[in-house]
């Protein structure tokens, strides 16, 4: 079964736990980072904040009063900033296949940023809409570990090797964990690293409760992918992180999505 759900929520939610933010190295003057995550079908909404340098106690902010505009190649339209700092366009929602150009003056410096919305994945299915698992307590294990059913399997279109994410989260009010123990850390959200293939398995012990689970398919472009690439950052060797921004930092990127729904039970 399919649902349509808040594709944009969910992919800022995992974002964080995907890249790691990476403090450049010092300039004398920080620049601006760009968050700006475009979905088909949901209205254009991103944050701009400073560039935290190491020579200050400064953390990142957000950055007000900027006349930001974004163009899709026929109109052009000025964001307005919302009471949570984020610049936004309520009135229009994004459209697939179109090339949308950031832009806004910042220290009297032009920073800019282009990308393409890609079209929604194809053909997007799983091998089962459910699995069980039988629940378990990980601290009284006596050597002996539980069976897991088979992986669940999805599949796609992808003909020309375009890059997608797959995000899992329970959607249950109140979801009964699948292992029993107290002292164990659990997480409602898991997702994969980008992939350019047309096939994704997710092991049942991935699954940490019972329930409701959206699966969600992401089709992302070359510039959200090329963070992964670009996050072997230690202490011995920090570097800038990957941006597509012009004069700034941080990524503009386009996104699209399709869901379906998998159960896990108990019995």
């Amino acid at each position: 079964m399919k649902t349509r759900i808040s594709h944009i929520t969910i992919f800022c939610l995992i974002l964080g736990a995907a890249c790691t933010k990476i403090e450049p190295e010092n300039t004398s003057q920080a620049k601006p980072v760009v968050e700006g995550y475009l979905a088909a079908n949901h209205i254009i909404s991103l944050k701009v904040t400073n560039e935290a340098l190491f020579s200050t106690a400064d953390t990142s902010r957000v950055i007000n009063g900027l006349l930001v505009t974004v163009m899709d190649g026929t109109n052009t339209y000025n964001l307005s900033q919302d009471a949570n700092g984020y610049y936004t366009l309520p009135s229009l929602k994004v459209n697939k296949s179109l090339t949308y150009q950031l832009s806004f003056n910042y220290n009297s410096q032009p920073v800019s940023a282009a990308t393409v919305i890609p079209p929604a994945p194809e053909n997007y299915t799983a091998s089962d809409s459910t699995i069980v698992i039988v629940p378990f307590n990980s601290s009284t294990f006596t050597g002996v570990q539980p069976t897991f059913p088979n992986p669940i399997t999805l599949t796609w279109s992808n003909p020309d090797e375009s890059y997608y994410i797959v995000v899992v989260k329970n959607i249950e009010t109140n979801p009964v964990p699948i292992n029993t123990s107290t002292d164990v850390e659990r997480t409602f959200i898991f997702r994969s690293n980008p992939v350019q293939n047309n096939t994704y398995e997710i092991r049942a012990r991935q699954f940490q409760y019972y329930g409701r689970h959206w699966v969600i398919l992401y089709r992302i472009n070359a510039e959200y992918a090329a963070l992964y690439d670009n996050n072997g950052n230690s202490s011995l060797n920090i570097k800038t992180p990957y941006t597509n921004v012009t004069n700034g930092l941080g990524i503009f990127t386009g996104i699209n999505a399709d869901t379906v729904v998998v159960r896990v039970k108990n019995k």
